[in-house]
């Protein structure tokens, strides 16, 4: 059964591998010669196999400052 398995995720490894080559090919036609700007690029919707997911992005408040920032990762838990 051991063999099986490797054999199915080596298929699905190449399998994705040209799915994202493809998707790449698909995206270069849509682009053509342009660059997309950095808020192009932040506004996209981002697609999964399941569908659509929404991203968040963390916001925190100073009412000291009264200015909202974003914390970073590592501070993310805290």
């Amino acid at each position: 059964m051991d063999a099986k398995r490797q054999q199915l995720e080596e298929k699905l490894e190449l399998q994705l591998m040209q799915a994202a080559h493809t998707a790449a090919e698909l995206q270069a036609l849509e682009q053509g010669d342009r660059v997309p700007h950095f808020d192009e690029i932040e506004m996209r919707d981002v697609h999964s196999m399941d569908g659509p997911i929404e991203l968040t992005e963390p916001v925190a408040h100073c009412r000291r400052c009264r200015r909202s920032f974003f914390p970073s990762a590592k501070n993310a838990g805290v």
